[in-house]
């Protein structure tokens, strides 16, 4: 029976834990500072041309699946309710 005294402990031990772990990870949201960044399109364009061969003339997007999951896993701190999280393949052509 020792060795049951040591399994509770342990277990006490995973709670005591996952309490601080589930407040860190899952509720507790601070939100970021705003901040802003700019795209240089036309170095953007420079850069690609300066590539050999063919470019790309057209992007696809086709929507392959859809998950559902609880608004925590994607913004900590957003509540349970779920979330649809689309699924896309890409293809250059």
């Amino acid at each position: 029976m020792k060795w049951l005294k040591w399994v509770g402990y342990g277990l006490l031990a995973l709670v005591a834990a996952s309490i601080p772990a589930y407040w860190w990870l899952l509720a507790e949201s601070h939100r970021a500072p705003p901040s802003s960044y700019a795209i240089d399109l036309d170095q953007v364009r420079q850069l690609a041309d300066s590539q050999a061969g063919e470019k790309p003339q057209l992007i696809r997007l086709e929507t392959v699946a859809h998950l559902s999951a609880p608004k925590v896993f994607v913004v900590a701190g957003d509540g349970w309710q779920d979330v649809d999280l689309p699924v896309a393949s890409y293809e250059l052509v």
